[in-house]
């Protein structure tokens, strides 16, 4: 038992005294392992030896021409810089654009809903078999049907509104948000172009 305690407190010693026998060093030994620059040097020169040399002109452009930017090759990317972008609306024509879009988006949902409806009421008047054996079916297609139209509206709401962070397929891949931007941008144009040869 005693040999066991015994060599415990030598191992705890031996830790103890590799762990911290730096800091129980005289403070000669410390001053040894102190680095002092040189009179000649600074300390930023003492320290800093082994950083790389600055580059020549000429090393420079060598490297810059070997460069190639990953996007170069990218047919999309090409696509997408090669394109002329659309100028910024003015605020007062992004205002009218933006509430032309949401009125037309509300009266398509509200479409949506008074045709579907209209339709079973009338299927349901005028065809005794559709309430005996399709309706059940009819409700069920229509009802999924229904669903991914008013995802797809909500999307296109978004996307007017001007929150494109919103949009589903943007959730998904935000790589897609600039591509978005140009396509809301477009959408707006279009809407004003639209009404504005109305009158």
């Amino acid at each position: 038992m005693d040999e066991n305690k015994k060599n415990q407190e030598n191992k705890k010693e031996n830790v103890f005294e590799e762990t911290f026998g730096d800091l129980l060093k005289d403070e000669e030994s410390k001053k040894n392992n102190v680095v002092m620059p040189k009179p000649n040097e600074t300390l930023e020169d003492t320290l800093f030896t082994e950083e790389a040399k600055e580059l020549t002109p000429e090393q420079m452009e060598q490297a810059a021409q070997d460069y190639i930017p990953p996007s170069i090759g990218d047919d999309k990317w090409e696509q997408f810089v090669s394109r002329t972008p659309l100028p910024p609306l003015t605020r007062d024509q992004e205002a009218r654009a933006v509430s032309i879009g949401l009125q037309e988006v509300a009266k398509i949902k509200q479409y949506m809903m008074y045709v579907h409806r209209h339709m079973m009421n009338e299927f349901t008047k005028i065809y005794s078999i559709f309430p005996l054996a399709v309706s059940k079916d009819f409700d069920e297609v229509f009802g999924k049907a229904h669903k991914e139209m008013a995802a797809i509206l909500e999307d296109v709401e978004n996307l007017v509104a001007g929150n494109i962070d919103r949009v589903e397929a943007v959730k998904a891949n935000f790589q897609l948000h600039q591509s978005y931007e140009e396509k809301r941008l477009s959408i707006l144009y279009d809407l004003l172009e639209h009404y504005n040869n109305k009158k």
